[in-house]
């Protein structure tokens, strides 16, 4: 079964591609960027929160707690970066224990609950694979790949500073004067 939507009737909600604007504070603005940076496995991690919830909801149990996301690629530029394993606890086990996947760092977030791991190469995913048993593939819908993608090529905006405000007046002499606020 391949997991793309929610319901294969309606397209997933996609946040618009847009950065934030730039705060005037440059320590702000710094975490502002590195944040875009990580906005692409930020939204690949929602997705698969909601695809969590789904199994949750549908099963009416825990059952995916035992399962386990298995990351083909932390490449934003290799094609498989949207792509997961899903892996029952038995066989996430052996792959461990073989040191054949590591923990995505980009991906997990422990405190709501996913937890995300990684092929540590191509020749450990075909190993997998091949010897063990894949539950299922979710792959992040089409429409949030393109999000994505413009994201990957939407840098992060530079900070410019604002115009001053200004106002013109006529001066009982009839002379034009500007006025600079702030």
């Amino acid at each position: 079964m391949l997991l793309t939507s929610p319901s294969s009737a309606e397209p997933p909600n996609v946040l618009p591609p847009i950065p934030p604007k730039p705060s005037p504070n440059k320590f702000i603005r710094g975490l502002q960027e590195r944040a875009w940076q990580k906005e692409p496995f930020m939204r690949m991690r929602l997705y698969l929160e909601a695809v969590t919830q789904r199994f949750l909801v549908t099963y009416e149990s825990n059952i995916f707690d035992s399962k386990k996301y298995i990351h083909w690629s932390t490449d934003l530029n290799n094609p498989n970066i949207y792509k997961f394993d899903v892996m029952n606890k038995d066989n996430y086990n052996e792959a461990a224990s073989k040191s054949l996947i590591l923990i995505d760092s980009d991906m997990t977030d422990k405190a709501n609950g996913i937890e995300v791991f990684v092929y540590k190469d191509e020749e450990a995913r075909d190993y997998c694979q091949s010897n063990l048993i894949i539950e299922d593939l979710v792959q992040i819908p089409t429409e949030l790949q393109n999000a994505i993608e413009v994201i990957k090529k939407t840098p992060f905006p530079e900070y410019k500073e604002p115009a001053p405000d200004t106002k013109t007046i006529t001066l009982p002499s009839g002379k034009k004067a500007v006025l600079r606020q702030g």
